[in-house]
C-alpha cells in the first residue's frame, strides 16, 4: 500500500514568514495555511487548516458591503456609548495558539491586552461574524468548533444566500439561534448593557436590495 505523504505543519513564526510580505488574507489552522481568496487571484485570502493550504472563492461586492456596514454599525455604537471594546475588520490576524492563525470577517475584543503591539489579537475574539460567500462547511463546522474552542463568547454565520443567520451562544451552553434576514438580531455581549445592540441584516443592504 503507498504511503501518502503527510502536509508540511507550519508553525506560526513560519506562518508569518511566509506571509508577511503578501497581499490579502491568510489563516494558520492545525499549522496549514489556508488561502481565503480565489485561485487565480494572488492578492486574495488564505487560510491554513491541519497543515494544508486550502484555496476558497474570492469575495465578491455584496459580501464586502455586508462586512463593511457591520462592522461600521458595531463601531459606531461603541463610539456612541463610550464603550471598551475595540472592533476589528479583515484582514486582522486571530491567534488562537501557536499554528492556529484565524482571519474572521468581523469581531470585537473587549480585552485590550490580547493586542497590546496592534499586530494581531492573541487570544480569543468576544465576538466573531463570519459572512458565508462559498465555503459553507468551514464557517458553520469547521469555524465553529474552533471558536467554541477557544473561548469566543458569541459567534455569528451569516449567510446571505440562505437569507439567514445563525447565532452561537457560547457562554449559554449550546444556545443557538436562528434568524430570518428582516429580524432584529439582539447582540448578546451587549444585552446588559445599559443600551442594547440590535442588527437587522434587511436594513443594511436595503439600497441595494430594492
Amino acid at each position: 500500500m503507498a504511503v501518502q505523504n503527510q502536509p508540511k505543519r507550519y508553525t506560526s513564526d513560519e506562518f508569518d514568514a511566509l506571509v508577511k510580505d503578501k497581499q490579502g488574507r491568510y489563516e494558520l489552522i492545525d499549522g496549514v495555511i489556508y488561502s481565503l481568496s480565489d485561485p487565480e487571484d494572488a492578492g486574495g485570502k488564505i487560510e491554513l487548516v491541519d497543515g494544508v493550504p486550502y484555496a476558497l472563492a474570492g469575495a465578491r461586492l455584496p459580501h464586502q458591503l455586508l462586512v463593511g456596514r457591520l462592522f461600521s454599525q458595531i463601531d459606531a455604537y461603541i463610539r456612541k456609548n463610550k464603550g471598551k471594546c475595540v472592533p476589528a475588520i479583515a484582514p486582522f490576524d486571530v491567534r488562537l495558539e501557536d499554528g492556529l492563525t484565524v482571519q474572521p470577517d468581523v469581531m470585537v475584543i473587549c480585552d485590550k491586552n490580547k493586542i497590546d503591539d496592534d499586530l494581531r489579537c492573541y487570544g480569543a475574539p468576544d465576538l466573531v461574524i463570519e459572512v458565508v460567500s462559498s465555503n459553507h462547511k468551514h464557517d458553520y463546522f469547521t469555524k465553529q468548533k474552533l471558536y467554541r474552542k477557544y473561548g469566543v463568547r458569541e459567534y455569528w454565520v451569516v449567510d446571505p444566500d440562505r437569507r439567514m443567520t445563525t447565532v452561537f451562544l457560547f457562554e449559554q451552553g449550546n444556545n443557538i439561534r436562528l434568524y430570518d434576514w428582516g429580524d432584529a438580531i439582539p447582540v448578546g455581549i451587549y444585552e446588559n448593557a445599559p443600551v442594547q445592540l440590535s442588527i437587522n441584516l434587511a436594513e443594511l443592504l436595503a439600497e441595494e436590495e430594492s
